[in-house]
C-alpha cells in the first residue's frame, strides 16, 4: 500500500476527519505531477487542534524530516513531512462543523478557492450530501493609479540599494534585494500587464507559476536574463535587465490603463550609470595552489603554517607556464614553508573575488584556488623564501581559528577530516 493509500485509509476511520482532498500538480489535468511534485493535501476537520501536537503523519511511512507551521492564525495548522525516498507530504488542516452539508460548501467557505479551483481529486467524503464542485478561478483586480505608482516607487527603490550593495561588494544582501524586493513588483507588473491586455479575468495563477504560458512574450523572453551567477559584472547586469523590464511593462500598463506616468529620468540614469560602473571593469582570472602539510609532533598532528605580515595562512600561490596545480602546490610549499612533501590528492578548490588597482582605475579579478592535502617528508621551516615572514608548525587543533579566511578555514576543516581517515587505515 503506498502512502497516499495509507492517509485515505486512516481518514477513512477516524472520527474529526470529514473529507481529505489532494489538490496542486497531483490533481490537476492542466500543468500535472512530474517526478518532482509534492502530495499536497487539505483535512476539513471539526478539531483541527489535535492535530498540532500528534504525530499521526509517522503511520504512513519511515519519515526522514517533518516540521509543524500554522497557515492563518492558528487556525490552520500545517505537518510538513518528507517521507523516505523523497516525496513531501502537506497536511493542511482546515477547520469545518456539522452544519456544513457536503464537501462543495466546505470549498467555499475555506480561505484557499484559487487552488481548489484549479483541480482536486476526492480520497474521502463523510459530508451528508455528496457534492464536490469546485470554487471558480476568483478575479484578481487591477490597481487603481495610486497603488500601481506606489509599487513603481518601491521597486525603484529596491533597485538603487541593489546597485549600492553590488558596488560595494555585498552579495548577500544584493541577492536578497534582487530575488525578494524587486522580484515581487516585478511579478506583480507581469500580471497586471496580462490583465491589462486580455482583460481583468484573465488567469494569471499565483507565485508566477507557468508564467511563460501566461505573460506577455515579449516580456517573458527576458526572464532568464534576470538570473546571475556571483560575478559582479553578471550581477549588475541581471539587476539593470530587470530593471528596463520593470520600466518596460509600467509603460505598457500606464499606456493601456490610461494612467500617468512619471518619467523617472534621474533616479534610472543614476541606476544605470551605477549598474554599468561594474559591468565595464576589466576582469582577470588567477588560479593558484596550496597545501595543507601535516606530521606527527610530540603533542599530534601539526599543520605547516605560513605568515605575511600579521596574516597567517596555508602556504600557495600563483600558477606558471607549464603547470599543473598539483605541481604549484609542491613548488609553493617548497619555497614558502621550506618543505618536501608528498602530495596526497586534492582537498578542494575555493573561489572568490576581489579588486585590485589597474592603472588609474580598478581590475575586477576572480581567484580559484585549489589545495592539496600533504605528508611532510623533509625539510625545515626556516628554510623559507622572502615572500613570507615566518613559516612555522601549529597543532591540528588552532589552525582553523588562526586563518582569517572562512575558504581557507573550510579547507582546514576537510584537510582534519582527511587526516583522520589516513590515520585510522595506517
Amino acid at each position: 500500500m503506498d502512502i497516499e493509500s495509507r492517509i485515505q485509509a486512516w481518514a477513512q476511520s477516524h472520527p474529526a476527519l470529514r473529507a481529505v482532498i489532494v489538490v496542486g500538480s497531483r490533481a490537476r489535468t492542466e500543468h500535472p505531477a512530474d517526478e518532482w511534485s509534492d502530495l499536497d493535501l487539505c483535512l476539513f476537520a471539526t478539531d483541527v487542534q489535535q492535530f498540532a501536537n500528534s504525530e499521526f503523519y509517522r503511520a504512513f511511512g519511515e519519515v526522514w524530516l517533518s516540521a509543524f507551521e500554522t497557515i492563518s492564525q492558528d487556525t490552520e495548522p500545517e505537518w510538513i513531512v518528507m517521507y523516505a525516498g523523497g516525496l513531501k507530504v502537506d497536511f493542511t488542516f482546515i477547520p469545518t462543523d456539522a452544519a456544513t452539508l457536503s464537501l462543495a460548501e466546505a470549498l467555499a467557505r475555506a480561505p484557499h478557492t484559487d487552488t481548489f479551483a484549479r483541480g482536486l481529486r476526492v480520497l474521502v467524503d463523510k459530508y451528508p450530501r455528496t457534492d464536490h464542485t469546485p470554487p471558480l478561478i476568483p478575479s484578481a483586480p487591477l490597481p487603481d493609479e495610486a497603488e500601481f505608482l506606489n509599487t513603481i516607487n518601491h521597486f525603484l527603490m529596491a533597485a538603487t540599494r541593489a546597485v549600492k550593495f553590488i558596488r560595494r561588494g555585498d552579495h548577500w544582501r544584493a541577492t536578497t534585494i534582487t530575488m525578494f524586493h524587486m522580484r515581487k513588483p516585478l511579478l506583480r507588473l507581469l500580471e497586471w500587464h496580462a490583465r491589462a491586455l486580455h482583460g481583468a479575468d484573465y488567469d494569471t495563477w499565483y507565485d508566477g507559476r507557468f508564467v511563460e504560458d501566461w505573460g506577455d512574450p515579449r516580456a517573458v523572453v527576458v526572464l532568464k536574463d534576470l538570473y546571475a551567477d556571483d560575478d559582479p559584472a553578471h550581477r549588475a547586469k541581471a539587476t539593470l535587465t530587470q530593471v528596463r523590464l520593470f520600466m518596460w511593462l509600467a509603460r505598457e500598463i500606464a499606456d493601456l490603463l490610461g494612467y500617468g506616468l512619471p518619467p523617472y529620468t534621474e533616479v534610472l540614469q543614476w541606476i544605470e550609470t551605477q549598474g554599468k560602473h561594474v559591468t565595464l571593469l576589466p576582469t582577470d582570472t588567477q588560479v593558484s595552489a596550496g597545501g595543507v602539510v601535516y606530521r606527527p609532533g610530540v603533542n599530534g598532528i601539526e599543520i605547516a603554517m605560513v605568515r605575511a605580515g600579521s596574516r597567517w595562512q596555508l602556504p600557495k600561490g600563483t600558477i606558471e607556464d607549464g603547470e599543473d596545480t598539483e605541481t604549484t602546490a609542491r613548488r609553493e610549499v617548497r619555497e614558502e614553508a621550506g618543505l618536501t612533501t608528498e602530495v596526497l590528492g586534492l582537498i578542494d578548490r575555493i573561489e572568490y573575488w576581489y579588486y585590485t588597482s589597474a592603472g588609474r582605475g580598478k581590475k575586477r579579478i576572480h581567484k580559484f584556488v585549489y589545495f592539496y592535502l600533504m605528508r611532510y617528508v623533509s625539510g625545515d621551516t626556516a628554510d623559507h623564501d622572502h615572500e613570507v615572514d615566518e613559516a612555522r608548525w601549529f597543532p591540528l587543533e588552532q589552525v582553523e581559528a588562526l586563518v582569517p579566511f572562512r575558504g581557507e578555514a573550510a579547507i582546514l576543516a576537510k584537510a582534519r577530516a582527511l587526516i583522520a581517515a589516513d590515520h585510522s587505515t595506517t
